[in-house]
């Protein structure tokens, strides 16, 4: 009789731990203090609201990027073609594609540092800016323009002058109701073709594109 009731008091002893252990929430119980993030963006960028001003620029270009039409609703700008558009400071003007010539050659090929570089060539694009706004457009504006390749990668406008005709002055200058013409070059490898040019528009997202022939 001893022995049994020793043998029950041990069961009663186990079943008890057992019991205190579920009610604070076993081995994965919370240790106090801890802090768990239990926010939205917990589950990353893809989570985050298109406002955030947190969210990688990466992740709101593919979400929340209305401003650049995606290729099925993108405007058919082509050479000749004229956009209205803004800058970031607001600035309003039209450009014009005028004419595009791939590949253009340097103005001074003889002269040093007047062609591109080894396996590189220029690509040069006339353009008509037209100022719309009150205040006279400068460098800023015109030369705000970048050439997009056919393996997505960016090309900036160079200060290279071709033989195709005279470019922009370096300290450009429109008055409000005025337009200039002129060509900017652009330098691409031999091996990438130019897909689409386009200004850097109102919060520094891309306007346009012209699509390139």
């Amino acid at each position: 009789m001893r022995t049994r009731a020793f043998v029950y008091a041990a069961v009663a002893g186990v079943l008890s731990t057992a019991l205190a252990a579920c009610s604070s929430g076993g081995s994965n119980a919370r240790p106090s203090g801890t802090k768990v993030n239990d926010s939205p963006y917990a589950a990353g960028p893809a989570a985050m609201s298109c406002t955030d001003p947190d969210i990688p620029m990466a992740e709101w270009r593919k979400r929340c990027d209305t401003a650049t039409p995606s290729a099925s609703t993108a405007p058919s700008l082509r050479v000749g073609d004229t956009a209205g558009l803004q800058d970031p400071a607001g600035m309003e003007f039209t450009a014009t594609l005028v004419r595009i010539v791939d590949p253009a050659a340097p103005a001074n090929p003889g002269s040093a540092f007047a062609g591109p570089k080894s396996g590189d060539r220029f690509v040069a694009i006339e353009w008509t800016i037209a100022n719309t706004g009150a205040k006279t457009l400068t460098s800023s504006q015109v030369f705000s323009t970048h050439i997009v390749d056919d393996h997505g990668q960016w090309h900036l406008s160079t200060a290279a002058h071709v033989s195709a005709g005279a470019g922009f002055p370096a300290d450009v200058k429109i008055p409000p109701a005025q337009a200039l013409s002129g060509y900017l070059v652009y330098e691409l490898p031999d091996t990438a073709r130019a897909t689409t040019v386009q200004f850097d528009g109102a919060t520094s997202r891309p306007a346009g594109p012209w699509k390139l022939p």
